[in-house]
């Protein structure tokens, strides 16, 4: 596709003067826009412009263009997953004690297991 645009003299001499070709800066503007935007991929991107990856990474840096930068509807949705995430982490804990204070066991404590229960401690053991 071809396709013309007009510029007036003046500010085609002055881009002329300061270097840049205004053919070309207005190519680079409608790609840098059309990969912003999301628009153009990186390699519709490339193929515009006629650059490598390196080249076209380069080129965007140059211009202030960040692939997947950061903006704040991804700031967003970062915050309502933590909140999700934090909620999950905030379930009741429960201490041993709690858990087994209306219990009920089924059958009586064995001997054996009555003395086991009431030795002393003889490491670290919470019961």
């Amino acid at each position: 596709m071809r396709f013309s645009i007009e510029i007036p003299d003046e500010v085609a001499d002055a881009m002329s003067q300061a270097g840049h070709d205004p053919a070309r800066a207005a190519l680079e503007g409608v790609a840098i826009e059309g990969y912003r935007t999301g628009a153009l991929t990186a390699y519709q991107t490339r193929t515009l412009l006629g650059l490598s990856r390196y080249e076209l990474d380069g080129f965007l840096k140059s211009h202030n263009v960040q692939e997947g930068a950061y903006d704040i509807a991804d700031y967003e949705q970062d915050c309502k997953t933590l909140e999700e995430l934090d909620k999950k982490r905030r379930q009741p804990h429960y201490t041993i004690e709690e858990l087994v204070k209306d219990a009920k066991p089924r059958r009586r404590t064995s001997k054996e297991d009555r003395e086991w229960l009431d030795a002393p401690r003889v490491g670290r053991e919470l019961l």
